[in-house]
């Protein structure tokens, strides 16, 4: 399957839609000015690139059948959502104050770099591509697009109209990947950037790969996933629909793709460098302060309501838990690890798979029970994720009588016996006080949290609900009826 666009609207239109919308962004950073401004200054360039090819008729989707070159339509789209991507990271420039002081500059300024990079390896893959493969190519006229962004332009297309390309199985492929979203790293590249794999590079490992820090030539710091060829074929099929999502996804609270290489059976998969880990890491007696904490609580909260809605895909994550959101230099929650998840179609509430995957403490009854699926299943995750975060207790504990309790049975007791300030974890109410606004944030968490974790699924809230509910402290909110596994 090749990169295609849905919809009548030319996706060269969307192109400089993107780069209007760039240019205003640019002017409004408070930070990393000079490198926004010269993403602005590249986007610009966009309008005479394009518009000195030789044919107008060269669009994607209302496109006339010689214009349909698959070739061309995926250079195309690699362009649109190197823009994308490019917007997000102009506008994280906007941001100041204290949620941004721990930001490094250095690393904030080689991220925008890249993007420029990125821009032009992609505006120079449409251009060679098209001339490769048609004797036409893409013009916009020339008076619409000195009016662009008046009203009359169309919306900026989201993601989900872009359908992927299918997972590299030769040369061909491979060589295709600078245009399906993400870059493709040679061995070389990788073996400079992880000091030729050294130990000293060595984050992590697990039955499936082996991960390594690495640095690129433009500064920026990365994390390369390494499998051996026995991995790789036990993975595939995840390696697969993590990157076909992965193309798909541009959302803060989402951890990108940066690329992917092979060489001598291995296979590589490069990851921004999350400084700060997982969540796992943090997750009991973590030390965070609280508005720290409730930025990571509230960030991983968007990044769900992302994948369920904005992005329009139905993205169901399944394995939502600590260990699947990394954190960054300034502990920006990113969802990641996409490998079991599951994309629902906009015309069914939930969907069923034949086996259910690993599941986890963190999993929803109806998909642990029957494999049953839906929205609501991430919402239950979240939930437990929720407890543990603002209790500071596992989802697992002694009890008095010295058998396992879960979080939920526990938390509901105090909760019916009007003790959730008991629930609270001391560490967190000793910082902030009871008094305050702040430990009225933790009660709200846990009485959302309840809501999220009702048995029967159509009563939890969806990630939007939860979003209003956690932003405001005012509302009345329901009461919880009955928690999964409690009585």
């Amino acid at each position: 399957m090749v990169l295609v666009a849905a919809g009548s609207v030319s996706v060269v239109k969307l192109i400089f839609s993107l780069a209007v919308a760039i240019n205003a962004a640019a002017s409004k950073a408070k930070r990393n000015r000079a490198e926004c401004l010269d993403i602005a200054t590249r986007a610009s360039t966009l309008d005479a690139a394009l518009s000195s090819l030789e044919d107008s008729s060269v669009s994607v989707g209302g496109a006339p059948p010689k214009a349909k070159h698959p070739a061309v339509a995926s250079a195309l789209e690699g362009l649109h959502l190197a823009l994308h991507r490019a917007l997000q990271a102009v506008m994280d420039c906007h941001e100041d104050g204290a949620v941004s002081r721990h930001v490094n500059a250095d690393r904030v300024s080689a991220e925008l770099r890249r993007a420029n990079q990125v821009i032009t390896e992609r505006m120079m893959d449409v251009i060679l591509v098209a001339s490769l493969h048609t004797n036409s190519v893409v013009v916009v006229d020339a008076h619409q697009s000195k009016h662009r962004g008046d009203g009359g332009s169309p919306p900026i297309r989201p993601l989900s109209q872009i359908q992927v390309a299918s997972f590299p199985n030769s040369s061909k492929d491979e060589k295709l990947s600078a245009t399906s979203g993400f870059n493709s790293f040679d061995f070389s590249e990788l073996e400079v950037a992880t000091n030729k794999f050294s130990e000293e590079n060595w984050i992590g490992k697990s039955d499936s790969c082996t991960v390594y820090k690495g640095e690129l030539p433009n500064g920026s710091e990365v994390a390369v996933k390494e499998y051996n060829k026995n991995q790789y074929k036990a993975c595939r099929n995840e390696c697969q629909n993590e990157e076909n999502l992965a193309a798909k996804l541009l959302h803060k609270n989402i951890l990108k793709l940066e690329g992917r290489g092979s060489s001598g059976g291995r296979y590589y998969q490069v990851y921004p460098y999350m400084h700060n880990r997982s969540l796992s890491k943090h997750i009991h007696g973590n030390g965070l302060p609280w508005p720290e904490l409730f930025n990571i609580i509230r960030g991983i909260a968007r990044g769900a309501d992302y994948l369920h809605e904005q992005c329009g895909l139905g993205i169901i994550h399944l394995h939502l838990k600590p260990s699947s959101i990394l954190l960054d230099y300034d502990y920006t929650p990113k969802i990641c690890y996409f490998g079991n998840s599951k994309v629902l179609p906009a015309s069914a509430k939930e969907g069923v798979v034949d086996s259910v995957v690993r599941p986890c403490g963190f999993a929803a009854p109806e998909y642990i029970k029957s494999g049953r699926f839906s929205a609501k299943s991430d919402v239950y995750s979240f939930g437990v994720l929720l407890l543990e975060l603002v209790t500071g207790w596992s989802r697992y504990r002694k009890g008095d009588d010295n058998r396992d309790e879960r979080l939920n049975e526990l938390v509901w007791e105090f909760w019916q016996n009007g003790r959730e300030d008991d629930c609270v974890d001391p560490m967190l109410a000793r910082a902030t006080g009871t008094m305050g606004s702040q430990f009225q944030e933790m009660k709200r968490c846990i009485h959302v949290a309840l809501l999220c974790l009702e048995e029967d699924p159509v009563l939890r809230p969806d990630m939007a609900g939860v979003l209003r509910m956690l932003a405001d402290n005012n509302n009345l909110i329901p009461r919880p009826q009955h928690p999964a596994y409690t009585t």
